[in-house]
């Protein structure tokens, strides 16, 4: 037989130039050879990265397929894989493929504005400017978020909207302290986050009754709108009105 041709490597993703390295990469050679007894061994070369099966790959490298594991590589790096095929005759067919992997965006800022107000009554407003990303890697989208008690809940999708305006749930705490971020990601899914702690204070007593009504009125409108973000803070903030309000009469009682 005559040796085998690697005529290329095929990949799984679009853009070997701006791989995620959160994603799986496989691997898949184009192969020239009428010997169907051919064997295979992948490396990588100029690395730092050796191949270890059931580490960071998750077949063996003497397949003719190499699957990589999500986060193995680094951001921002260039990886060189090679794969030899030898034919039952001894004669062998090399080929290579380099990758370039992707970063998040970076560099931008967020803003909140006011940063302490009341729920169900102050239109918060988060805005995100000035980010910069890889020129193939525009555009960019951004997710809102919020946090209490340390669980992320998305405020506004992932949308090209670069600021929203919102009303909060209660904040958690003597302090009524609450997290509210940004998510930014870019089109081959690299993501980067930034956040800030803002003041969100109760209700007094005699509102929370005909706030929670509005409010409720108002969810359901967003829902038969389709607006479904909307809808979410809406009842999310509500309800951390009513649980402050029990959680008070509670203590209240006790004493």
């Amino acid at each position: 037989y005559s040796p085998p041709i690697v005529k290329s490597i095929g990949t799984n993703i679009m853009n070997i130039t701006e791989v995620n390295p959160a994603d799986k990469l496989i691997l898949t050679p184009n192969i020239i050879s009428f010997d169907k007894k051919l064997s295979y061994l992948w490396q990588t070369i100029n690395t730092s990265l050796t191949l270890q099966y059931d580490s960071n790959v998750a077949t063996k490298l003497e397949n003719n397929q190499l699957v990589i594991k999500a986060h193995v590589f680094g951001y921002f790096e260039q990886y060189t894989f090679r794969i030899t095929v030898t034919n039952s005759d001894g004669g062998s067919g090399i080929g290579h493929l380099k990758i370039q992997t992707g970063r998040p965006p970076w560099g931008g800022s967020f803003y909140v504005n006011p940063i302490n107000g009341t729920t169900l009554s102050t239109h918060f407003n988060f805005r995100t400017e000035n980010w910069t990303d890889d020129a193939s890697s525009f555009p960019l989208s951004y997710t809102f978020t919020y946090a209490r008690e340390g669980t992320w809940t998305t405020l506004a999708s992932q949308s090209p909207t670069r600021n929203t305006t919102k009303i909060l749930p209660m904040g958690y705490g003597d302090d009524f302290l609450i997290g509210v971020g940004v998510k930014v990601t870019d089109v081959w899914g690299l993501s980067a986050s930034t956040n800030k702690t803002i003041q969100v204070f109760g209700l007094p007593d005699d509102e929370i009754a005909g706030a929670v009504s509005a409010f409720a009125d108002a969810a359901s409108a967003a829902i038969e709108g389709g607006d479904f973000d909307a809808a979410s803070s809406y009842i999310a903030a509500s309800s951390s009105v009513i649980s402050g309000f029990l959680t008070s009469s509670s203590n209240s009682s006790d004493d």
